[in-house]
């Protein structure tokens, strides 16, 4: 049974996620990786669509939102600082406040 008409529903016309499931239980990421003849399918390539858009969203939101030192709390603005490279989380304005704040308990 081919259902890419419900993919496309779903991922296209109501901009759903890939893994909304519809009334039968099945997502659109279920179905391409059900096998056969999905695999081959469009419903492949409106997935990857979907990911990679919603992939920019998420990185566009990180870039817009504004960074603040972890050891001395200045605004870093969208540009923002150094980022530790053990967490990856953790933003510096300079090797001094990355210094200061490992030695205060930062541990990765």
């Amino acid at each position: 049974q081919n259902r890419e008409d419900v993919a496309e529903f779903l991922l296209i016309k109501h901009k759903t996620s890939i893994h909304t499931e519809d009334m039968d239980g099945i997502s659109p990421l279920k179905m391409s990786t059900g096998g056969g003849q999905m695999m081959a399918s469009n419903v492949c390539k409106m997935i990857t669509d979907v990911t990679r858009k919603e992939g920019k969203k998420v990185r566009d939101a990180k870039q817009a939102t504004k960074q603040i030192c972890a050891s001395c709390q200045k605004d870093l603005g969208k540009t923002g600082g150094k980022k530790c490279t053990a967490c990856l989380s953790a933003v510096y304005c300079g090797r001094d406040c990355q210094i200061a704040h490992w030695n205060n308990g930062h541990r990765a």
